[in-house]
């Protein structure tokens, strides 16, 4: 469970996966079937998305190799979160999908999948993303000119997708790359939209791959001042039931902190203790990190507009 901020339900955008992978759970409890076999069979196969599948670790497959810059990164298996992110494709398999969006629901061999009414109930708004953009069922939804974009960009370690279309002009745009934490293929294409269609976008919401973003927070019960100096241990662990395990470690009198595979300098800093960066969503974000005054906690956001989370040193 994720706390927002006070009286923020349903009026607050937060992007959360594991409502995807919540959805996908209610699904296999309503069919009796996996979300992968229920997918594949009614989605991926009227559709024609005969290259399209699951991750798997052992995936033989012919595809793009990750990358961080110039850095091969390794596979990272996304199975536990499938609805979320666990999905294979290519271009011409997601054009098909988008085929059914500009046909209401119709596949090429003309089978209807949903009807127009459906579909059209994904595209409407129900929560203001930022100004000039609102999220319907999955869907960024914006002003385009005269017309309407709907969208959806996705990240994974070493690969980003933006699938997109504008049903007035019956016009849709594919790009994907794979390079960790970049919005390319999300200018790519709207710079595409914006030569074929000689429109401009109301809201300019990519952000600048320059820019760092930082997070506000007033706490009382944490004390910002207080340093890591000489732990117990080289390494110690910190659990929360939603987010699992970090370790913050300390190397040379340099203290990180681990999650997963991934690793950041913690940097002093006046007002939160500490700070570090994130390459995510195109752009580097400053994190503040607040440790307990006994050492036995901390707290950081996980997302920019939610609560912070604690940390519980186990």
């Amino acid at each position: 469970f994720v706390k927002g901020a006070p009286d923020s339900f349903r009026k607050t955008f937060v992007y959360n996966n594991l409502l995807f992978t919540t959805a996908g759970l209610v699904l296999e409890r309503a069919t009796k079937q996996s979300w992968e076999t229920f997918v594949s069979e009614n989605i991926f196969a009227p559709v024609g998305m005969n290259e399209t599948g699951f991750f798997e670790p052992d995936f033989s497959k012919d595809f793009a190799q990750p990358y961080l810059l110039e850095e091969r990164l390794p596979y990272k298996d996304y199975s536990i979160i499938g609805p979320a992110g666990s999905i294979v494709s290519n271009v011409e398999d997601l054009s098909k999908w988008i085929m059914v969006h500009l046909n209401h629901g119709m596949t090429e061999s003309e089978k209807s999948l949903l009807s127009r009414e459906q579909m059209n109930s994904m595209y409407q708004p129900y929560i203001q993303v930022s100004d000039g953009v609102d999220y319907g069922l999955a869907w960024f939804v914006e002003k385009f000119g005269d017309a309407t974009l709907i969208s959806h960009p996705g990240s994974a370690d070493g690969y980003r997708a933006y699938v997109s279309f504008i049903p007035e002009k019956n016009i849709g745009i594919v790009a994907i790359g794979n390079q960790h934490a970049t919005s390319y293929p999300d200018k790519v294409a709207r710079a595409a939209y914006t030569h074929l269609l000689g429109s401009s976008f109301k809201a300019n919401d990519l952000p600048n791959t320059e820019e760092t973003s930082g997070v506000s927070v007033s706490t009382s019960n944490f004390a910002p001042a207080h340093a890591l100096t000489n732990p117990a241990t080289v390494e110690k662990s910190f659990w929360n039931c939603s987010y699992g395990e970090m370790v913050i470690s300390k190397e040379n009198d340099q203290n990180f902190l681990m999650y997963g595979p991934n690793k950041w300098m913690l940097v002093p800093n006046p007002t939160y203790g500490f700070v570090f960066e994130v390459l995510a969503y195109g752009q580097k974000m400053t994190v503040p990190l607040i440790y307990s005054g006994d050492g036995q906690s901390f707290v950081l956001p996980m997302e920019p507009t939610s609560d912070f989370i604690p940390f519980v040193a186990r």
